[in-house]
């Protein structure tokens, strides 16, 4: 795990939990995490899985605004993946760290690293807040031929969460 995504577990392992043991969202102020924010996502995880919050160099990678979108449009054949996972970190919770290979049309393939936690809205919403690393250029990477995704799940290992240190009454 990176030392920035150790950063935002901490920071969400001090927050507030509710009786599910999850992070309640309305405790959660991204200027406790400054040094790391350009990289952090929020992610309401219900429908569509809107994009409440996305880093700045998030949106520079990526060349294009993407707060306000949803991640079924953005992320194609890999939503149901993005489901799976968000509904495991809820039922745990645990947390998800997962490293996602995206190429581009001219097969020129990255690296990301990503860190996946569950947080709970005031009327019980799941949201998902996560840190996604810069991406590193895969030397040698093949597409697969057809690909219709651009990005994958090179691998995912779900993680235990270390204990929440206060519940909120």
């Amino acid at each position: 795990m990176l030392d920035d995504q150790k950063l935002l577990l901490d920071y969400w392992a001090s927050l507030p939990v509710g009786d599910d043991g999850i992070p309640l969202k309305k405790k959660f102020r991204p200027a406790e995490i400054a040094s790391i924010l350009a990289h952090v996502y929020l992610i309401k995880a219900e429908d569509d899985f809107y994009l409440s919050l996305i880093g700045t160099e998030l949106e520079r990678i990526a060349g294009m605004t993407l707060s306000g979108s949803d991640l079924k449009t953005i992320s194609g054949p890999m939503f149901e993946l993005y489901q799976k996972k968000a509904h495991d970190m809820f039922a745990g919770p645990v947390g998800s760290y997962s490293s996602i290979i995206a190429h581009t049309q001219g097969g020129v393939a990255y690296r990301f690293k990503s860190l996946a936690l569950p947080m709970r809205g005031a009327k019980g919403e799941q949201f998902v807040v996560g840190y996604l690393s810069t991406p590193e250029l895969v030397e040698g990477y093949i597409a697969e031929v057809g690909s219709v995704s651009l990005m994958r799940f090179e691998k995912t290992e779900m993680i235990e969460l270390p204990g929440a240190k206060n519940k909120d009454d």
